[in-house]
């Protein structure tokens, strides 16, 4: 349960972390197949202010790792959305679109149904 030791110590040192590690260990748990919920609450309230620090990997991650705990923050999805079409738009190759794909699979996984028409057409899907 080296899982549950990782979300506990990372909730515990929340303020010490940095907006990427924070995602990045949520992405993890996340990723494992775990869920806590107070980890997802408190990573989602670190980056929702500091989204300007994480690039498209990291917006990635934190779009799949709050739809895997089924974390309905619009205002943050959106910002996240927003964010990932700025980043998108400046890439070559297929990064961005990865990152806006993953992106619109976190809407429709939390079941939103309004995706930003920026961000369908960013990650290559008909609106």
């Amino acid at each position: 349960h080296g899982l549950d030791i990782l979300s506990q110590r990372a909730r515990a040192v929340m303020w010490e972390l940095s907006a990427v590690h924070a995602v990045r260990i949520l992405g993890a748990v996340t990723a494992a197949g775990a869920r806590d919920a107070g980890l997802c609450a408190r990573t989602a309230h670190k980056v929702a202010a500091q989204l300007d620090a994480l690039e498209l990997e990291e917006l990635a991650t934190l779009a799949v790792a709050l739809a895997g705990h089924g974390y309905r923050e619009l205002k943050l999805l959106r910002g996240i959305a927003e964010r990932v079409v700025q980043l998108g738009a400046g890439t070559a190759g297929g990064a961005g679109k990865a990152a806006a794909q993953s992106v619109v699979e976190s809407f429709t996984a939390l079941e939103i149904e309004t995706v930003p028409q920026e961000l369908l057409a960013a990650a290559g899907v008909s609106g």
